[in-house]
């Protein structure tokens, strides 16, 4: 949708957040792999790795997205034995950010 300077502003206003962007990101952002809620294959799930692993070199503790199919693959990928062990960070919904930071 060409949405991309309003959530970052959002987060930019929590206090205690600091926007880590990932090397791919606005136009060059990639999704999970899965579009329109489809069966993951071979390909979307090593674009999911690739895409955490992504986010993992940011240093951030927490990867938000503000698109529920993202969350659950990205969540579903890090069931992964390997790449769980290889990650140390949170999926999550970019309102459930905002809504934990209200004061």
């Amino acid at each position: 949708m060409n949405i991309y300077d309003a959530p970052r502003k959002a987060i930019e206003h929590l206090q205690g957040l600091e926007l880590q962007e990932m090397a791919h990101h606005h136009k060059r952002a990639l999704c999970c792999g899965v579009s329109g809620w489809m069966n993951c294959s071979q390909v979307s799930k090593q674009i999911q790795v690739q895409r955490l692993q992504e986010a993992e070199s940011t240093g951030a503790q927490t990867l938000i997205t503000a698109c529920a199919k993202c969350q659950i693959h990205f969540r579903c990928a890090l069931q992964d034995e390997q790449l769980k062990q290889a990650t140390s960070f949170e999926i999550k919904d970019l309102t459930e950010v905002i809504a934990e930071n209200l004061h």
